[in-house]
């Protein structure tokens, strides 16, 4: 019987648009705004807290002149809403289980956006972020302190994620994990 939930952040809670929010950019350069912002080893640190999301802004800046308001726009809490909008519907969900389940978070998040979804994640059991344990997934210790932290018996417990690394890593540990698509994805599994 599963008496604990638990999910990822990042394309579950909240819609992942990143660049795609600057629409007056054409494909090319959201996908190049992407790749200096996303998709590189700097970014892996912020994740991680090991440098804070306005270190890595004002990095960002100093070496990327063509991108500087899109760049000051991403990492302006005001904007997040923009670049990571809320996923309404799954939000929704998660307060109607929240009586019927205890609901934790497995994220890799920096610490803006912990920030912005802060009213959310504390109405909730717990959980685990990247950047405040200086780790990321799929590595295992995200997954065992999270369950070592709440004393959470796996054979009780479900795991939802985007992405099948995720998955996979929780499966490994002996989790039912499920890869998310639609909220029917939780409402089926559980």
């Amino acid at each position: 019987m599963i008496k604990n939930i638990i999910f990822d952040i990042g394309g579950i809670i909240t819609i992942e648009r990143q660049a795609m929010a600057f629409d007056y950019l054409n494909d090319e350069e959201r996908e190049e705004l992407n790749n200096i912002v996303v998709f590189n080893d700097k970014f892996h640190e912020v994740i991680k807290g090991n440098i804070s999301s306005e270190e890595y802004k004002k990095l960002l800046l100093k070496d990327n002149k063509k991108y500087k308001k899109e760049i000051s726009e991403w990492f302006n809490k005001e904007k997040l809403s923009m670049t990571i909008p809320r996923n309404n519907e799954m939000i929704d969900l998660l307060y109607e289980l929240k009586g019927k389940y205890n609901i934790y978070f497995l994220s890799d998040m920096i610490d803006i956006t912990y920030d912005y979804l802060k009213d959310i994640l504390e109405d909730f059991n717990g959980g685990v972020y990247s950047y405040q344990e200086h780790i990321k997934k799929p590595d295992e210790k995200m997954f065992t302190t999270l369950i070592d932290r709440y004393n959470l018996d796996i054979n009780e417990t479900i795991y939802f994620d985007d992405r099948m690394k995720n998955i996979n890593a929780a499966k490994e540990l002996g989790i039912k994990a499920i890869k998310f698509e639609t909220k029917e994805d939780v409402i089926n599994n559980i």
